[in-house]
């Protein structure tokens, strides 16, 4: 038999060759506790069994079950040419042994490899790993996976609902398109994931007379039932221009960031929506939108 034992920088890899041509002949690899795998290639005429087994004490042998490279099916054992993966999982001794012999001589070409090389659950023609949940695009309202719960990125949970939602940067979001109007407008509800506060930004175009006043309102929930509060709530404006206003944790009045026109110490609620009362119904025209902020 020949067995070489590759230097240090490889370590765990080991080729053995042997042509095997009786009942229990066998190719022996006696320390493979630095390897991980083995690939073994059958070749040769012969009509024999070929099991694989391992050892700790090199005298009492279990057999262990070995793969193709193109199936998940595991197999106990060989009886025509091919190659096949076993993974060695510690063990300190491997061999192939013939378990049934009739004629001819099968070579064995053995190698062992320190880091696998290869995935006996998924790779080519493989089953999927059921350890780990089913590959998902990230979304809204995602519900808790099954554990171990693996993401490529970053989700917050929803307790009140009991869903997962993705961890966001800064959001932009128009409120109110500009356009003309004469009465109160209100804009959608939004949804807050993990924004801590936010900056409004109010454009009026036009404003033949009276005021415009707007507001930020904080909601407990989506439908209401527990109420609002007003987070936001603007000067009367009542000359046309570029407005801006904050709200953020920690920002206290008088003291107004510099091209802001009003900042409020207060933090943004997950439901919450803006809206525009005018003290005049004469035609203005006015847009509104926001930045959430983490």
């Amino acid at each position: 038999m020949a067995v070489t034992n590759y230097p240090f920088n490889v370590s765990g890899v080991i080729r053995g060759t042997e042509s095997l041509a009786a009942a229990n002949a066998a190719l022996t690899l006696s320390d493979v506790r630095a390897a991980v795998a083995a690939c073994v290639q059958v070749s040769g005429t012969f009509s024999a069994t070929l099991v694989f087994e391992v050892s700790n004490d090199g005298t009492t042998w279990t057999a262990v079950a070995a793969r193709t490279p193109t199936s998940s099916a595991q197999i106990t054992s060989v009886t025509a040419p091919g190659l096949v993966f076993v993974l060695l999982g510690g063990a300190v001794q491997f061999r192939v042994r013939v378990s049934a012999y009739t004629s001819g001589t099968a070579v064995v070409d053995l190698g062992t490899c320190g880091a696998a090389a290869f995935d006996l659950a998924s790779s080519a023609g493989g089953a999927v790993d059921t350890e780990l949940p089913a590959a998902a695009l990230l979304s809204d309202s995602v519900a808790t996976p099954t554990a171990p719960a693996v993401g490529s990125f970053n989700h917050l949970y929803d307790p009140f609902i009991d869903r997962w939602h993705p961890e966001r940067g800064n959001r932009e979001v128009a409120l109110l398109g500009k356009q003309n109007r004469t009465a109160t407008a209100t804009s959608a509800m939004q949804i807050n994931r993990n924004s801590k506060g936010l900056i409004l930004h109010i454009d009026v175009d036009t404003l033949v007379d009276g005021t415009l006043t707007f507001r930020v309102y904080n909601r407990a929930d989506a439908a209401n039932v527990f109420g609002e509060a007003p987070l936001i709530v603007s000067s009367a404006i009542a000359v046309p221009g570029q407005y801006f206003a904050m709200a953020y944790p920690g920002l206290t009045n008088p003291t107004v960031p510099t091209g802001y026109n009003q900042a409020v110490n207060g933090i943004l609620s997950k439901h919450w929506y803006c809206d525009c009362t005018q003290s005049s119904s004469s035609v203005s025209n006015y847009g509104v939108s926001a930045i959430e902020m983490i």
